[in-house]
């Protein structure tokens, strides 16, 4: 059963009854007479803390929702109206996506002792075996030498943004935090190219990196290095799709398995 609002937010809600309605199996949308709330359950005290540190610290930048309270179990979000996004959403949208995106590459992240060549290199080091391993094979980590992280939403997906008439909000920071630059535009890519054709896909990435860039996002890496973020990403969701026996994510990373293996890779972005 979800938890109860907590008393300092019940005036949002107004007066109960009030109805609960599930977003996904972690989060639900309370509504009462005066608004509503949304409560998210992370699996874990870990990704609750690193989601609401997210939150508070590039959620606004990023037209994220606002973090109302953050207890043990539950993290209490404003509800953003707007309606799913979709692969298909017109260049606008895309370009909106884009500026949101933004707001997270400006953001300021915490110095890491780690370089992030070194990083890349050990977290494609630990996919071995099997397709994951096959997919890294000739990956240029050193690259990425000198290279500072840049805060990434890390899960751009469709389900992950809200489209108003005034623009894009961004949702579900739970896996949020500094990252290779250019993490969110390989993640995108692949999720559009599920969805479109090559050139579709392109176009849309396209529009997104004009969005981003004309709201002052930074350059992004060149396209090799952005492939090489694909194969990674694609590495990952095997090797997760393979511990965990999760048939949906296996399809999801063959099937980006599979056009990475056939030389495709995202296309150069120059922005506006």
């Amino acid at each position: 059963m979800p938890p109860l609002p907590p008393a300092a937010l019940c005036a949002q809600l107004g007066p109960p009854p009030w109805a609960q309605t599930a977003l996904s199996p972690r989060t639900t949308r309370w509504t009462g007479p005066a608004g509503s709330l949304i409560a998210r359950r992370p699996d874990s005290a870990r990704k609750a803390q690193q989601e609401a540190a997210a939150l508070r610290a590039w959620g606004m930048a990023a037209r994220g929702p606002a973090l109302l309270q953050a207890d043990p179990e539950v993290l209490w979000l404003e509800d953003l109206p707007g309606r799913p996004g979709a692969a298909t959403d017109p260049p606008a949208t895309m370009r909106a996506l884009g500026a949101a995106c933004a707001g997270l590459d400006r953001g300021a992240a915490p110095p890491d002792p780690l370089p992030l060549d070194a990083a890349l290199a050990r977290r494609a080091a630990a996919l071995t075996g099997g397709a994951a391993a096959a997919l890294l094979q000739g990956c240029d980590w050193a690259a990425w030498a000198g290279w500072p992280r840049w805060p990434q939403h890390r899960d751009l997906a469709p389900r992950n943004w809200l489209v108003t008439e005034d623009g894009v909000h961004l949702v579900d920071f739970e896996h949020a935090r500094p990252d290779a630059p250019g993490t969110d535009a390989a993640r995108l890519w692949l999720e559009l190219r599920l969805a479109l054709d090559r050139s579709e896909a392109d176009a849309a990435l396209q529009d997104w990196e004009a969005g981003r860039r004309a709201a002052g996002g930074p350059a992004l890496p060149p396209t090799p290095m952005l492939r090489d973020l694909c194969r990674l990403a694609a590495a990952a969701t095997l090797r997760w799709a393979e511990r965990h026996d999760d048939p949906a994510f296996t399809q999801r990373g063959e099937a980006w398995a599979k056009l990475l293996q056939a030389g495709e890779a995202p296309p150069t972005l120059t922005g506006a």
